[in-house]
């Protein structure tokens, strides 16, 4: 029986990732949110919570002990230092969880992982194939402001602490365009998902061919 084919999907702040990712799954595709587990592994008494309160003190804390994200993400980028001692904790954490639920995926199947710092984490060789959802920066800023509620000062921060999007773009084997409407995403996910199964056809037959060979 075959490996899960994984596809790891990325972009910049407010690009469209979650939209595409809601979309492959509409269409058959697992689909495995990084944003959640990053939220899982800093549950108090989980490891990366420990570290990081031991890194950053109390005052990240609310009245239940939890960690305050937003005031945690408000000190880190205002500091790159301090957001480079972060990554180094929840990074390692975040890739371990990726891997335990790709293990536990339907073998012969597409499971798409949505992960945002996919390129800033290191973690390219846990994937098959990468899908960078491209969108104007006009539009991250414009829907940042409207979701997150984020201001223009906010949005400039977190844009610029992560890596160009046309860096991203430049290491992407599939391009997904967000920057016109709704419908006109879907339908390039359509094409994304045609392209995908493709692949993961020939990357199994493939496989069954050299194992055959193999057996001869």
């Amino acid at each position: 029986m075959n490996d899960p084919f994984i596809v790891g999907l990325t972009g910049g702040l407010a690009s469209g990732k979650s939209t595409a990712c809601a979309a492959l799954k509409k269409l058959g595709a697992a689909v495995v949110d990084s944003d959640l587990i990053a939220r899982e592994i800093v549950r108090p008494g989980r490891p990366a919570y420990l570290k990081i309160v031991n890194e950053f003190g109390s005052k990240i804390l609310d009245s239940k002990l939890k960690i305050n994200r937003k005031l945690l993400a408000g000190i880190v980028f205002a500091d790159p230092a301090k957001k480079i001692l972060l990554e180094k904790i929840t990074h390692p954490a975040i890739i371990t969880e990726i891997k335990n639920i790709i293990k536990k995926q339907k073998r012969g199947g597409l499971v798409v992982v949505e992960a945002p710092l996919l390129f800033e984490a290191g973690a390219e060789s846990l994937f098959d194939k990468i899908v960078v959802v491209n969108s104007s920066r006009q539009q991250q800023e414009k829907r940042a402001a409207g979701r997150d509620k984020l201001r223009p000062n906010e949005i400039k921060k977190r844009i610029n602490a992560q890596l160009p999007l046309r860096a991203k773009l430049s290491r992407a084997d599939y391009i997904v365009e967000n920057s016109g409407t709704l419908e006109e995403l879907k339908k390039d996910v359509k094409k994304l998902y045609r392209g995908l199964t493709n692949e993961m056809k020939l990357k199994y037959n493939h496989g069954q061919q050299a194992k055959s060979r193999h057996l001869k």
